[in-house]
Parts: C-alpha cells; sequence; structure tokens
C-alpha cells in the first residue's frame, strides 16, 4: 500500500493486491485487483468512482424501468 492511502469502513482488500500512493477507497468497497492510479475508488470490485456513478444510475434506471414493465 502506498503513501497517503485513505481506507474507509468495512474495505476489504485481496491478499497480494499493490494499492498506489493517494488513493481513497469509499466504505463497503472490495479491492479485488491492483490499484495503479491515485484517485477515489468505489464498489465492488472497486472501480473508479465516477464509474462506480454511471453503474449505480444505471442500475436504478433499468430496476424502474422493471418495474414499470411488470406492474408492481
Amino acid at each position: 500500500m502506498g503513501d497517503y492511502c485513505t481506507l474507509a469502513g468495512r474495505v476489504a482488500v485481496k491478499d497480494h493486491v499493490t494499492i498506489s500512493s493517494k488513493v481513497r477507497l469509499a466504505a463497503n468497497s472490495g479491492v479485488t485487483k491492483d490499484v495503479g492510479e491515485p484517485g477515489d475508488y468505489a464498489g465492488f470490485p472497486a472501480v473508479p468512482v465516477h464509474q462506480w456513478r454511471r453503474q449505480s444510475a444505471s442500475l436504478r434506471r433499468l430496476s424502474k424501468k422493471d418495474l414499470k414493465e411488470s406492474g408492481s
């Protein structure tokens, strides 16, 4: 693990994984592969936070669409 890393609560890191300097991991994230670029990461598996936000928004839209189609 590099310098100036921040791991929030309940972050899980797999064995033998390298985390570069200046990485911040959001709560409940899971690091399964090396993190080579500094920045903010979130999710399981951990991805850059901007990508995680897009994935979460897409999942919400799909969920709402499925509810409308099923009539619930």
